[in-house]
């Protein structure tokens, strides 16, 4: 009887410290971070880009409603919003705020120059005033960037091989942000120079929100353009479909710097690998959630690029790929 009550005794006192010894560990610490976005937040991009967000950051241990959580803002193609939004954000006292395109980066930026901000496919960011050189940024500003110039080049030069017989080519953009338009004067001055030799021109058009949309694709129309380039924006993304399509009626070849832009009618797309790039930026959440400092890592650049070919919509424009073009594209659409 002894024993048994000296037993459950020590037993007692064994649950009693394991009990005492949970209550001491500190409880497990949420990490709260910001994502923000010029784009719709119900567009089929935005929903895309978001599961395969969620899915890289899973992939480097941090799921949303485990051990993270995300505060999501976007502007739903509305860049006057971005301001307040990126305010925000920082009075949530969070501890970085991933951006997504210049726009967004641009908001962040000026609303705060202390908390961390990832960028996702930033163009030009030293030229932008984001980081003071790629290698080593300097501020609270870091991510991954693509290589506008060498994407258009290399654009061209597929394009050319494409379809050499168009030459009247109409760029559409988005809003570019703050100090970008001087940059991109040069930009445009380089494409001259390149496109000349191949006996195309250029003009460009540019929309602020959605609804000038409409208008601007009957202004392209008026200058008989051959080849339609739609540059990655969260004004035009929602209106992809409506490209697309004026483009097939008009029998313009719609060339996307997105590549979900070939799976909504667009005929081409070259470009930097979706995946690498989220890959890449998750990987600058990661290691500043560990400790890590902007300043201190690097701008990335992607190493992976894609070629998409919509036949569907080339053969409605009377477009043949030649094999040699064939040949590069990592995916076809049938």
């Amino acid at each position: 009887m002894t024993r048994r009550r000296e037993l459950v005794v020590a037993t007692g006192l064994v649950l009693a410290l394991l009990q005492l010894a949970s209550l001491a560990q500190p409880a497990h610490r949420m990490r709260r971070i910001g994502f923000l976005s010029l784009g719709k937040s119900e567009s089929e991009v935005a929903q895309i880009g978001q599961v395969m967000l969620y899915e890289s950051l899973r992939r480097s241990g941090w799921e949303d409603g485990r051990n993270l959580v995300v505060e999501r803002r976007s502007a739903e193609g509305e860049v006057a919003r971005l301001t307040a939004l990126a305010q925000d954000l920082v009075r949530l006292d969070l501890e970085l705020i991933v951006a997504a395109l210049n726009p967004a980066v641009t908001a962040a930026m000026r609303a705060t120059r202390t908390v961390p901000i990832v960028m996702i496919a930033a163009t030009h960011p030293v030229e932008t005033g984001f980081v003071e050189t790629l290698a080593r940024p300097g501020g609270n500003i870091t991510g991954t960037a693509l290589e506008g110039s060498k994407l258009f080049a290399k654009s061209m030069q597929i394009l050319h091989e494409l379809a050499p017989g168009r030459t009247r080519i109409a760029v559409l953009s988005g809003p570019a942000g703050p100090g970008f338009e001087q940059m991109a004067q040069g930009h445009r001055d380089q494409a001259m120079r390149l496109l000349q030799p191949l006996g195309m021109t250029v003009q460009y058009f540019s929309v602020r929100q959605a609804s000038e949309i409409s208008d601007v694709l009957q202004q392209i129309a008026a200058t008989r353009a051959e080849v339609l380039m739609v540059t990655n924006s969260g004004v035009t993304e929602p209106r992809w479909r409506e490209i697309t399509s004026f483009a097939i009626q008009n029998k313009i070849l719609s060339l996307g710097s997105a590549k979900l832009f070939t799976s909504v009618g667009g005929a081409m797309h070259y470009g930097s690998n979706l995946q690498d790039i989220i890959d890449r930026s998750v990987s600058f959440v990661d290691r500043i959630l560990r400790g890590a400092k902007p300043a201190d890592l690097p701008v990335e650049l992607p190493n992976r690029y894609d070629l998409i070919l919509n036949l569907k919509a080339l053969r409605a424009i009377g477009v043949t790929p030649p094999r040699s073009v064939l040949l590069q594209a990592s995916e076809v659409i049938e």
